[in-house]
């Protein structure tokens, strides 16, 4: 099963359609990996995402639900300089 993992703004979910996308992408053969679900709680944050987006045994690859908020959010332009430094 591949691994995906999906950055996006917080905001965009505040009336549940990024959870909408992720159960529809649940459905395909395909691991969908994000904060809520694959972040431990009490470990350095950016440590975990970015070993989620840069290892290639963690995901084989990244995407973004590109919105008006992700485009305006430091944390998903972090997370894209994770998977550019990776890409490059």
């Amino acid at each position: 099963m591949k691994k995906l993992w999906l950055t996006y703004a917080w905001k965009d979910n505040e009336d549940q359609d990024i959870d909408y996308i992720i159960q529809e992408l649940d459905l395909l053969d395909l691991e969908v990996k994000f904060d809520r679900r694959n972040l431990i709680t009490g470990q350095r944050l950016w440590d975990q995402i970015g070993e989620h987006i840069t290892n290639s045994s963690e995901c084989e690859a990244w995407g973004i639900i590109l919105t008006h908020n992700s485009l305006n959010s430091s944390p998903c332009m972090e997370e894209l300089a994770y998977a550019l430094d990776r890409a490059l």
